[in-house]
């Protein structure tokens, strides 16, 4: 093990993401490895782990620094710690000529086995525009939350971008929930609904079943099921993601919808708040044999989708509330019969009641709103 000594802790906050970068010189590697360390623990990282990281991201840079700037100057080294579903990934990038050995060093191979052996998974790619080296170094770390995922190949990068895409578009949530569906049917799921909690009763806002469109609007019509028992209820109610597996042996809920789609198994995810509260489920399930019971990984790829959507979500939430926030202000200062407007800091009038247009000569409160900013308040006498 690498010694500690002399090296201060780093106090950092919790954000899902952290980028340190630093110049390509040996006294930088001590604030890498802080750094990466002190981001783990702060995200629940305990016991070997932390200290498991700190060598495998130590391992990186000092390859970086020994192999990517051969007969060059030295450039940067900036490594990036993400957060996800009990997983911590760091990335550690250099911008210099690639990872070749050289004459003076043991060779390349023995750092790249060491994380290799430390980590959960790893991967080493060129930079952007075949420039620079990227050490991708993955950690199972239970408990940890977060936006970012740690995918295992593209298939699973482009689809948790193409979720945040949508749950961060303008669409959200109303067509938003619709590609949302339509993008995790065939790809994940066979089945694949999305509900909401509205006033406190979970609501379906759209359905899909991969290849027939008769059921497709079956279950978008379908109350969402809220018995005791169901993966529905479980992830309502804080065990997400909730797991149901058909067993053969035993005889489903006649016209339930197991009976109905052939369903194999189901999987349930809450839509989380940031107090960890369900906005929302999203359920996909697998049927005809088409599919076999997803695995760990595809469970927590699954809740990854379902945390991407439940910040677009909770952001629509705040909208929506904000603007029925201002109707009902609006409401209020629209009966009353003293004249009221609002003015910005440059004299722009954005809104006016109708007291407020007749006292100033105006039809509708629109044409105090349309005139030219301070050409209201120069018709008066400001005291």
């Amino acid at each position: 093990m690498l010694s500690e000594a002399g090296c201060g802790a780093i106090e950092i906050a919790a954000p899902p993401q952290q980028r340190v970068e630093v110049d390509a010189e040996p006294e930088a590697v001590a604030r890498l490895r802080n750094a990466a360390r002190a981001f783990a623990r702060a995200h629940g990282a305990t016991g070997d782990l932390p200290g498991d990281i700190a060598l495998a991201v130590t391992e990186a840079a000092t390859n970086a620094i020994l192999h990517a700037y051969l007969d060059r100057e030295p450039g940067t080294i900036t490594l990036i710690c993400e957060a996800s579903r009990h997983r911590l990934r760091f990335r550690v990038i250099d911008d210099g000529c690639g990872m070749r050995p050289r004459p003076d060093s043991p060779g390349m191979g023995i750092g790249l086995s060491t994380i290799g052996k430390l980590a959960s998974g790893m991967d080493v790619r060129s930079g952007d525009d075949g420039a620079g080296t990227e050490v991708a170094i993955t950690f199972d770390a239970p408990g940890v939350r977060g936006p970012f995922a740690a995918p295992a190949d593209a298939r699973e990068a482009a689809l948790l971008d193409a979720a945040s895409r949508i749950a961060q578009s303008a669409a959200w949530p109303q067509e938003g929930v619709e590609r949302l569906a339509e993008l995790l049917v065939g790809e994940v799921g066979d089945a694949v609904t999305v509900d909401v909690v509205d006033d406190g009763v979970l609501r379906r806002l759209s359905a899909r079943v991969d290849g027939d469109p008769e059921l497709s609007a079956w279950l978008t019509d379908s109350l969402p099921p809220m018995k005791p028992g169901t993966a529905t209820w479980d992830a309502l109610h804080g065990r997400s993601p909730a797991i149901v597996v058909h067993d053969p042996s035993r005889r489903r809920p006649m016209h339930g919808p197991g009976e109905r789609l052939g369903l194999d198994w189901w999987v349930a995810c809450a839509l989380p708040d940031r107090n960890g509260r369900a906005l929302g489920i999203v359920g996909i399930g697998g049927r005809g044999g088409r599919r076999p019971v997803p695995d760990d990984r595809t469970v927590a790829l699954i809740a990854e989708v379902a945390e991407r959507a439940a910040g677009g979500l909770a952001q629509a939430r705040v909208v929506d509330d904000l603007r029925a926030t201002r109707r009902r202000l609006e409401g209020i200062l629209e009966a009353l019969t003293e004249a009221v407007t609002v003015s910005t800091a440059d004299g722009r009038v954005v809104w006016a009641n109708q007291a407020a247009a007749e006292m100033l000569g105006a039809t509708t409160p629109d044409a105090i709103v349309s005139a030219s900013p301070g050409s209201v308040a120069a018709a008066y006498a400001m005291t």
